[in-house]
């Protein structure tokens, strides 16, 4: 049982009609989708765990920063009516 399953995904045999369009979709939705997902995943469980309060006191500074603009991170230098 397992042989003809193992065959069938190493070797598959698609005949005279080649690739079916359906295996580009489903290799497109996991290499566009999947993959990327899980990258952010990652990367935000290496970056909590490296610097657990991170955000927290970003948004603390940024929260007593809005009191002086000038002292923001990012500082709203647009013209104002």
């Amino acid at each position: 049982m397992v042989l003809p399953f193992l065959t069938a995904i190493f070797f598959p045999d698609y005949g005279y009609q080649g690739i079916p369009w359906d295996l580009y979709l489903l290799h497109f939705f996991f290499f566009a989708i999947v993959i990327p997902f899980h990258v952010i995943i990652f990367a935000a469980r290496s970056a909590q765990t490296v610097k657990p309060n991170g955000v927290k006191d970003w948004l603390k500074w940024e929260s007593k920063a809005t009191k002086d603009d000038l002292d923001s991170m990012f500082p709203n230098d647009f013209p104002t009516a």
